[in-house]
């Protein structure tokens, strides 16, 4: 990765840390607390103008001067609201994840979920991170891919109770306004503060609505090119074969760009634009592994289920196993499916739980073996991808195709992320992936256990929080190194 210069850099950090408002010194708001007095960003809450009871009110929460040409490593807030007006349409457990919050941004990720602080008053934790990226064609760090109006923009769907009277109040307390920002040619940590806002909304007996934030802050940006440096070159074409004209998704197949002889190597399998209202029913594809350069810590067999290879979806079970062609060729099928469930509360019928973004995500860790010389190419033909629909009602039954990818990794001499003392090797592969960042995010949200919680603990501040997922992300990208 090529440096920032010092000169660059340091114009940077005094743009981004410069006070970007005066702050008029003022008493302390009874629910807001005293106010920061440079706040790097504020954090501003709107909503309709009245609530009703027994109906959905949605509060949105923009994050407002975030520089754009840098961005916001870090930003958080607690958004607290009166339980005895406003719920949800489930019911509140601590670091439940509340997913859709954050209008999409390209390497912003959203850590909303619901807690309690230490008053038993619960609150909305609102937390977006980013690794940030090297531009290849430019050079130059990108740290995200905000608009002119650096915003970041959170939606919290809440439910007004059937009883409730009084106005319904949501705040966000100046002292939980908190931001960080991490150089990556330094490995310095800048933490920065900011001020919240709170709004009082009346009870109504019919919704108002209320002039949305600019539509086009909102927009998702086109996604750049991925990272490169890390990530292994396409193969050719002729592993794929012919694509299929119309696919209704694809297998997207991603891995280091190098292997080290004798030791583990992680490739990840993306199924992409599953449909997210119903999901496919089924979907497979064939991932093909040159044997005399790669193997697994277990012995090939023929129809051997490959266990804990794909992310958890409610619903949605992995079926995964190993396989040879009629030419003696050995692949793993990539292979999910999902029968679906009924609503009780509703009387619909839902498919999956998966998110907007319509994936399901699966790793298969392999061992190169110790006398490997040549490159390793892993690969999905797009004649083997395929998937199936099931209409409950009509009992229609619909197949599509989609298409594949693959690549090929290198001989190393070690590997392109560093570990150290066993810090940030999540499952316990021997290497850090990106399956480890993905667990430590689950881990924050309480969905995935730590044996140890040393392991996840990157910052080595005693807990996991979302900075650990932060530089864990780095670390797979080599823009960090753990010390």
């Amino acid at each position: 990765m090529k440096r920032i210069t010092a000169v660059f850099l340091a114009a940077l950090m005094l743009l981004t840390f410069m006070p970007l408002s005066a702050v008029v010194s003022a008493a302390a708001d009874s629910v807001l607390g005293d106010k920061n007095a440079s706040p790097a960003f504020t954090m501003d809450i709107t909503a309709p103008k009245n609530y009703v009871a027994g109906q959905k009110i949605t509060v949105t929460v923009t994050v407002n001067n975030i520089t754009p040409k840098t961005g916001l490593q870090h930003v958080s807030g607690g958004l607290y609201f009166n339980t005895d007006v406003l719920g949800f349409d489930f019911e509140m457990r601590e670091n439940k994840k509340l997913d859709g919050a954050m209008t999409p941004l390209y390497e912003w990720e959203d850590f909303t979920k619901l807690a309690i602080d230490s008053n038993g008053k619960w609150y909305i934790s609102i937390e977006a991170v980013t690794a940030g990226r090297e531009d290849t064609a430019t050079g130059k760090y990108v740290f995200s891919n905000l608009k002119s109006d650096g915003k970041l923009v959170f939606k919290i769907n809440f439910l007004a109770k059937k009883d409730a009277s009084g106005d319904a109040l949501v705040y966000i307390p100046h002292s939980t306004v908190k931001g960080g920002f991490f150089a990556p040619d330094t490995f310095k940590h800048t933490a920065y503060v900011g001020n919240g806002s709170k709004l009082s909304i009346p009870k109504g007996t019919s919704g108002d609505t209320y002039e949305e934030p600019d539509k086009d802050s909102q927009e998702p940006s086109k996604v750049p090119a991925k990272p490169s440096g890390i990530l292994a070159p396409s193969c050719d074409a002729a592993n794929l074969g012919t694509e299929n004209e119309s696919p209704a998704f694809t297998l997207d197949v991603t891995a280091p760009k190098n292997y080290v002889a004798g030791q583990k190597v992680t490739v990840a399998v993306t199924v992409n634009n599953i449909k997210a209202e119903t999901g496919l029913q089924h979907v497979c594809g064939h991932l093909y592994f040159d044997t005399d350069v790669l193997g697994f810590d277990f012995e090939l067999r023929k129809d051997k289920k490959l266990e804990n290879t794909m992310h958890t979806y409610n619903e949605w079970e992995n079926a995964s196993k190993l396989a040879v062609d009629s030419k003696g060729k050995w692949y793993i099928v990539v292979d999910a499916l999902t029968s679906g469930y009924e609503d009780e509360a509703t009387g619909g019928y839902k498919y999956t739980n998966l998110t907007k973004d319509g994936k399901l995500a699966f790793c298969f860790t392999f061992v190169a073996k110790k006398d490997a010389v040549k490159n390793a190419v892993v690969y999905i033909p797009h004649s083997t991808v395929s998937g199936d629909y099931y209409k409950p009602d009509t009992y229609e039954h619909i197949v599509y195709k989609g298409n594949g990818s693959g690549v090929v990794m290198s001989k190393g001499t070690s590997a392109n992320v560093g570990n150290t003392n066993g810090i940030g090797d999540v499952n316990g592969n021997g290497g850090i992936d990106s399956m480890d960042y993905l667990y430590l995010k689950r881990s924050y949200f309480s969905q995935y256990p730590l044996s140890d919680i040393s392991v996840g603990d990157i910052d080595r501040d005693g807990e996991i929080t979302s900075m650990d997922y932060l530089y864990l992300k780095r670390v797979y990208f080599s823009q960090y190194v753990i010390r």
